[in-house]
């Protein structure tokens, strides 16, 4: 794992800004709008290929989560680590 997207992949999983997992559903294609990655905070272009799910945070309403898809693999690799 790149060192750099591990750190922080688990810093926000400490401080609640990703899941442990337990996304309701995921779906991927091409985005309709610029959005954010909720791993690396860069943005996924209408261009690229967008990974998004349905997660309930702490005690916030659901919401839409984007990855690119190296990040989604490499936060399903960590939250797997923490639960193992």
């Amino acid at each position: 794992m790149n060192d750099a997207i591990g750190t922080l992949i688990r810093r926000k999983l400490r401080d609640g800004r990703l899941p442990l997992g337990n996304l309701s559903r995921v779906w991927r294609g091409r985005s309709e709008d610029d959005v954010c990655c909720a791993v690396c905070d860069e943005p996924i272009t209408k261009q690229q290929i967008v990974l998004e799910g349905i997660v309930s945070l702490s005690d916030k309403p659901p919401k839409p989560i984007h990855f690119h898809i190296r990040c989604f693999e490499l936060w399903t690799h960590a939250v797997a680590g923490r639960t193992a």
